[in-house]
């Protein structure tokens, strides 16, 4: 018997361990029945609604559809389990929805078994052609008394600013770009305030990131982005 009375009716099973998911963790089960959260995979498959669907296929690959998202976790080669998210959108929508299974047919290609018969997809060739975006900050933009005057832009030392403000400059923008990306219409971006919000943001193809009403204090903004809903970039990371 779980412990947890909000968890999700759905047993998964990767890396010969047992899980289950609620609204937005994941929990190993235990060999005594109790649950134990797992941030590593709670960060990777970012849940807001619970979890749809999770397999490990025979190469230890790890299979997922959070409901937004499907794609896969390749695991990287470490001790500790680490893993590459590649998020698949051509596969969004596509999988069984009663009984969702991915069949490893090599160590390249995978079948989908779908309502409209079998999907084939080369995951090997996936991984190999996707490449993380280059997230960068361009700008930094106070607005103060209702006038907006540029803080600091981008140059091609590619360093962070280091922002020191008074109580008032407190309603400050922030935008990005990824650099050489080919259409930059297909990058997202996603961002959290330490210490005051409790979670990344939903995925947004808003570039500007308006921080506004700021209580004095010392604060870290994280930024990260992904093109096309694959990789995701290096996080940023601003002081101010």
């Amino acid at each position: 018997m779980f412990s947890k009375s909000n968890i999700k009716p759905m047993l998964y099973k990767a890396r010969d361990l047992l899980w289950v998911t609620d609204q937005s963790q994941v929990f190993q089960v235990l060999d005594n029945g109790q649950l134990q959260a797992d941030s590593i995979l709670t960060k990777y498959l970012a849940l807001d609604n619970g979890l749809k669907f999770m397999m490990e296929d025979e190469f230890k690959n790890i299979w997922f559809n959070n409901g937004r998202e499907t794609g896969m976790l390749v695991p990287e080669k470490s001790f500790e389990p680490l893993y590459k998210k590649y998020v698949i959108r051509n596969l969004t929508g596509r999988f069984n929805e009663g009984f969702p299974s991915v069949v490893a047919l090599d160590p390249n290609n995978v079948a989908i078994p779908s309502e409209k018969g079998f999907i084939f997809f080369d995951a090997l060739s996936f991984t190999r052609r996707e490449k993380a975006p280059h997230l960068f900050l361009t700008e930094v933009v106070l607005t103060l008394d209702g006038k907006d005057s540029t803080l600091w832009k981008a140059h091609a030392g590619g360093l962070l600013p280091q922002l020191t403000l008074s109580a008032d400059e407190n309603n400050l923008t922030f935008s990005f770009s990824q650099k050489d990306a080919a259409d930059q219409s297909l990058m997202e971006y996603s961002h959290m305030l330490e210490g005051v919000d409790k979670s990344w943001s939903g995925w947004d193809k808003d570039p500007n990131i308006a921080l506004q009403r700021l209580s004095p204090g010392n604060y870290t903004l994280l930024v990260k982005a992904r093109y096309d809903s694959a990789l995701e970039s290096t996080e940023i990371k601003i002081t101010f």
